[in-house]
């Protein structure tokens, strides 16, 4: 059944995919941990709802999988070290002496992501090619952009990032800081 948004976003896409793993993992965490069996048809079930509901688009149910999987290691680490009920579920959050980084959703790779397209917020929408590393403080397009823009806003929006690693190109809403 087609999603009755017209025009769905990654976003829109991968927020309704985690709503719905948390939903049918929670009560099933701890045999999901030791049973492989069950968990990949789980997250598959899940990958195909989901990637059915909007059409495959903006992701394929493969794709779906990925995000899932990379998701389902990160709620497993979190398990292991004690998390349970709504703390395993919530995004990880840095201690005083550690530092997170940009990781793909795709692939879980935490190195290899690169800000690839921007939307300039004050320049009319102007569209630019780049190749930034994403870093843990952000990415700096400044290098990037013509010199008549050196010093006037530098804002940015609909950012897309690519990983090396698995070749997934997405929105840079969708990097997962851990």
């Amino acid at each position: 059944m087609l999603h009755e948004t017209e025009n769905v976003t990654q976003q829109v896409m991968y927020d309704a995919a985690l709503a719905e793993l948390y939903r049918v993992v929670k009560p099933l965490m701890s045999a999901l941990v030791t049973d492989d069996a069950q968990r990949k048809d789980l997250i598959h079930q899940i990958a195909v709802e989901v990637s059915d509901r909007y059409g495959q688009q903006p992701f394929t149910c493969g794709e779906m999988t990925q995000i899932l999987l990379t998701e389902w290691g990160r709620l497993a680490e979190r398990y292991k070290r004690g998390l349970r009920d709504e703390s395993l579920f919530a995004p990880d959050e840095p201690e005083e002496y550690q530092s997170f980084y940009p990781r793909c959703p795709f692939c879980g790779a935490s190195e290899g992501l690169d800000v690839i397209r921007v939307v300039l917020s004050y320049h009319q929408g102007l569209v630019l090619d780049v190749n930034v590393p994403l870093e843990k403080d952000g990415f700096d397009i400044y290098h990037e952009v013509p010199a008549h823009l050196y010093n006037t806003d530098l804002s940015t929006e609909d950012e897309v990032v690519s990983c090396r690693h698995c070749a997934q190109q997405f929105d840079l809403s969708l990097v997962i800081v851990g």
